[in-house]
């Protein structure tokens, strides 16, 4: 160590021959003398790079005078080969980055002009500064003009009847599979028969949604807490065994709100239009024993429906109980559900 700082002509010479309490402080002196000298070459540095004014290529307006000082420097005879060498390496790198960016702006101002659609008139020949303002604010122009355009074709796009036009008029690769799948969809949904609104097979968006909310309404209808499945099989049953006048009544009644006082209606009123004479009660007392008299009615329907039930379900019962003597009907459900078994609903006992 103590020969290289007597090498080295920015230090003063060394002594390492004291104590090591001596050499110490003398090494820890050439620490801070090696940070002081560091310092002073870099900013050194930094000042004759500045003094070059490479600054100047950023403004066009300067071009003759940006590489006056390095130049006089690379000419100057007192400056090594090697530093001339480093010089001239700058040099050509900083002349090669004014010539792309002065070639850059060119082509964007070429491009502007030539595409119809963005009416932009720029030069780009002030400052680089001036000239990056510039380009932000064409940036910013030509980012909007996109957006519309995007807006624009997702609208026309929208307005299309995918779903109907011929593959041959639109190139668009997937749409023969699309057209395809919806149509297999449609079919299925069709011979399966599960719904009464068959989705319309038109627009594509409509489709989509009236597809999903069948979903949705199938999901809720076999989710629910309530065996639909079993009341609808009832439904059916009931309804398939009723007479054709049955079944045009009951027709005209579904989606009526109160279908019990818009029966009465059409009734009382056939009855009256089939029946009316001048004989007909008057009384007040006549309507309250009509409307008692229908209460009544209604009541024993209800109680004759009860019971017909109830007796049906006690001979089921008695039936089972003979042919299962080992079993009763109350073990196939259970009435309550457990950590280990959970409630059975009416149609997973009906496979029993």
């Amino acid at each position: 160590m103590e020969v290289e700082i007597k090498n080295a002509k920015d230090f003063p010479n060394a002594d390492f021959k004291d104590s090591l309490a001596e050499k110490l402080n003398v090494l820890n002196y050439y620490k801070s003398e090696l940070n002081r000298v560091k310092n002073y070459f870099n900013q050194k540095i930094e000042t004759e790079f500045d003094n070059f004014n490479l600054q100047l290529i950023l403004n066009i307006n300067e071009s003759s005078n940006q590489f006056q000082s390095l130049n006089t420097e690379i000419n100057n005879s007192q400056n090594s080969n090697e530093f001339q060498k480093h010089l001239l390496e700058i040099k050509n790198n900083f002349s090669n980055l004014q010539s792309d960016l002065i070639s850059d702006f060119e082509k964007l101002k070429n491009n502007l002009t030539t595409h119809k659609d963005l009416n932009f008139t720029y030069s780009f020949a002030k400052s680089y500064t001036e000239n990056t303002a510039s380009f932000d604010e064409v940036f910013a122009k030509i980012e909007a003009i996109k957006n519309e355009f995007d807006s624009k074709i997702q609208s026309e796009f929208q307005k299309l009847s995918l779903l109907q036009t011929s593959p041959s008029e639109m190139e668009l690769k997937n749409l023969p599979i699309l057209q395809e799948k919806v149509n297999y969809l449609t079919k299925k949904i069709n011979t399966d028969n599960w719904i009464s609104e068959q989705p319309k097979f038109n627009d594509l968006n409509k489709y989509i949604s009236e597809v999903e909310s069948t979903i949705s309404k199938k999901n809720k209808y076999f989710d629910s807490e309530q065996d639909n499945f079993s009341i609808e099989f009832r439904w059916f049953q009931f309804f398939n065994s009723l007479n054709t006048d049955d079944k045009a009544i009951v027709n005209e009644l579904i989606g009526k709100e109160n279908w019990r006082k818009t029966f009465l209606i059409h009734y009382l009123h056939s009855l009256l239009l089939s029946s009316a004479n001048i004989d007909l009660p008057i009384n007040e007392n006549d309507h309250i024993e009509l409307d008692t008299t229908l209460k009544s009615v209604e009541r024993e329907q209800l109680k004759y429906i009860k019971d017909f039930w109830y007796s049906k379900q006690i001979d089921k019962s008695r039936d089972f109980e003979q042919r299962n003597s080992n079993l009763s009907v109350e073990n196939l459900y259970n009435k309550r559900s457990s950590p280990r078994f959970k409630r059975l609903s009416l149609r997973q006992i009906v496979p029993i």
